[in-house]
């Protein structure tokens, strides 16, 4: 929405000394403004306008701000409720489904567990969840979802590191959201930190990790028990575990066979993590933070890393 646009629709729905006063913050702030520019965030300034707003910097201080005006209205209508056992609920609810894939406002909320309906009803009364086809139960908009997400990183609900969350592009908005409501500035440095990050399989998201698991086992178990005949063959005249083949590391047809296979093993867990570092720097340059780059090497070894081209970099 243009400018014009965003001001017919605030003085069509407020009255005009709020819509004169919102009119006047959106002028003086021009993050709150870029916001506005979507319908989704000016129906809601409108929702619940104050004159709070006007501290209002980013997507995610806004739509906490939002959340807690939304929950403190459902409280002066009278329900009584746990504020932050009610949140809590929803954000392990959005991060559970995060984690399966089940991303957007068309995805039904299911299988709620009873401990959590309690919840989910009050968040059907705020206008976050909305209710439809038969009652199922839906996100009113995805970056709610992904706001609650990051909320329940933040308020460590969950646990998940940065790394492992920077290996899969849907996280992208969530650590954006969880870096817009932080109450620190760790999450810049580990972005930036990222641009180094290796391909270890303990930064992958647990799913990946599971599926990988079987076959790390295995390989570790054959180089525990080959490193160990190698050692004990070369110092001792009784093989240690094959007692029929003895494993020289000159001779062996089996050593020459295992050892480029374990020296590319480790290049590989020692390697850089290309989609963790695409993410990072993607997210860094949406933020734009993009000059802080200088600190790593170079702008080309962060791109020769991440394999990146154009998108996010266009801003360099």
């Amino acid at each position: 929405m243009n400018d014009k646009q965003i001001k017919s629709f605030i003085h069509n729905y407020m009255k005009d000394d709020s819509a004169n006063e919102l009119e006047k913050i959106l002028s003086e702030n021009k993050a709150l403004l870029e916001l506005a520019a979507n319908p989704f965030f000016l129906k809601n300034m409108v929702g619940i306008y104050s004159i709070e707003l006007e501290g209002i910097t980013n997507r995610g201080q806004f739509l906490e701000y939002l959340l807690e005006k939304s929950l403190m209205r459902e409280k002066h209508l009278g329900k009584t409720f746990d504020l932050n056992s009610v949140k809590e609920s929803i954000c392990k609810i959005s991060y559970s489904m995060m984690i399966k894939g089940q991303i957007g406002s068309q995805i039904n909320l299911q299988k709620i567990n009873y401990k959590h309906q309690e919840a989910v009803n009050i968040f059907l009364g705020t206008g976050l969840l909305v209710s439809r086809d038969n009652g199922r139960v839906f996100f009113y908009h995805q970056l709610i979802q992904e706001f609650m997400a990051a909320l329940a990183i933040r308020e460590h609900w969950v646990r998940i590191s940065i790394s492992s969350l920077l290996c899969n592009k849907k996280w992208a908005e969530v650590i954006i959201l969880w870096h817009d409501i932080s109450r620190n500035n760790q999450i810049l440095a580990k972005l930036l930190k990222a641009l180094n990050q290796r391909n270890k399989p303990w930064n992958k998201p647990l799913p990946a990790m599971l599926g990988v698991a079987v076959l790390n086992i295995i390989m570790t178990v054959i180089y525990v028990i080959i490193g160990a005949n190698i050692i004990i063959d070369l110092f001792s005249n009784n093989p240690f575990i094959i007692p029929k083949l003895k494993l020289y590391p000159i001779n062996s047809i089996f050593f020459l066979v295992v050892f480029p296979l374990f020296i590319r093993y480790i290049l590989i867990f020692f390697s850089y993590n290309s989609e963790a570092i695409s993410n990072s720097a993607y997210i860094l340059a949406l933020q734009r933070r993009f000059i802080l780059l200088r600190h790593v090497e170079s702008y080309y070894d962060v791109l020769r890393r991440g394999r990146l081209v154009g998108g996010a970099w266009c801003l360099l």
